[in-house]
């Protein structure tokens, strides 16, 4: 019998449901605020510039989140995570100077530890990620909460 291979790379999508939700939240304030300034009050329309970057950002991280397909990709064979960033490009996980992957159960993050113990938030989180993958994602990641340590060595007389 040989042991079972290993899975393959894992790809997390995007939740299309959070999508959804903040282009339409984020249409909406647009919309608001534009009648709110041509009807009743243009000469203060520059008075709300962040709440139009506000309702802009949510436009554009919900058709973000609707438009693409990955996510991230986490491969258990490499023990390596590979995050895309929101303007392309791909960052790896753990970076230089960190081991491994680990879940964190406080606030729910993935954080990549360093052997003296230190460790740093991966930019990945569950409300973004699709429920299905992230919950497939975290059964495959159980085996990397911490490395493996080499069992205690028996003296021989």
């Amino acid at each position: 019998m040989s042991p079972e291979p290993p899975p393959g790379p894992l790809v997390v999508r995007y939740n299309r449901t959070t999508g959804a939700w903040l282009l339409v939240i984020g249409a909406v304030m647009l919309l608001a605020l534009l009648i709110q300034d041509l009807l009743f009050d243009p000469q203060r329309a520059v008075m709300y510039l962040l709440a139009y970057a506000c309702a802009a950002v949510l436009v554009f991280g919900g058709a973000t989140a609707l438009v693409r397909t990955e996510y991230f990709t986490f491969d258990p064979r490499t023990d390596r995570l590979v995050a895309r960033r929101f303007w392309g490009g791909r960052r790896v996980y753990p970076s230089p100077g960190y081991d491994w992957i680990a879940y964190s159960t406080g606030p729910v993050q993935i954080r990549e530890v360093a052997p003296d113990g230190g460790s740093r938030v991966i930019p990945v989180a569950y409300l973004t990620a699709d429920p299905g993958d992230w919950a497939e994602f975290l059964g495959r990641l159980d085996n990397l909460s911490a490395p493996e340590e080499p069992g205690p060595v028996e003296e021989r007389p």
